[in-house]
């Protein structure tokens, strides 16, 4: 009954379901956190282009099992990563995107808790705990990575 947040789709990424063979629902949900501009094929406009291009059809496959893999890493480092190595690398693949390595906090306590299977509380605690190491500073607007390669190696511990 606990929300998870397995991955995010970013400006410009494509997302496949496998819906799109077999017609059965998504065993998730999808979520817009902003506005977005979605564009959906119905199986009966797409399929027909598939069929006469089998190199699309191999293309939207092989992206299908990229994130069917995707997806399976995520679920396996939430089953037997540490919580605080999967912070360190949700704060290394969500916000080292810049030089000065300071990025605007666009998630809630509850949203990176949701992401890292935790709870907001714990998700506080070790994000003060990575503050105090020095690892990073954290304000209610933005999060600066202070230590890049200490949050690697956490992040590589699991």
């Amino acid at each position: 009954g606990k929300e998870k947040i397995l991955f995010t789709v970013k400006q410009g990424d494509d997302f496949w379901a496998h819906t799109i063979f077999d017609g059965k629902p998504l065993p998730a949900s999808l979520q817009a956190n902003e506005e977005t501009e979605l564009y959906l094929w119905p199986s009966d406009t797409i399929l027909p282009v598939m069929y006469r291009n089998p190199e699309a059809m191999w293309a939207i496959t092989g992206r299908l099992v990229g994130i069917m893999r995707h997806a399976r890493e995520i679920i396996y480092g939430l089953a037997f990563q540490p919580v605080s190595s999967r912070l360190a690398h949700l704060f290394l693949e969500r916000f080292h995107t810049t030089n000065d390595h300071q990025t605007e906090r666009d998630l809630t306590l509850e949203q990176i808790a949701a992401m890292i299977s935790s709870t907001p509380q714990v998700v506080c605690k070790i994000m003060y705990q990575f503050q105090e190491e020095g690892l990073l500073k954290i304000s209610r607007a933005t999060i600066k990575l202070e230590d890049i390669e200490s949050l690697r190696n956490i992040a590589e511990k699991g």
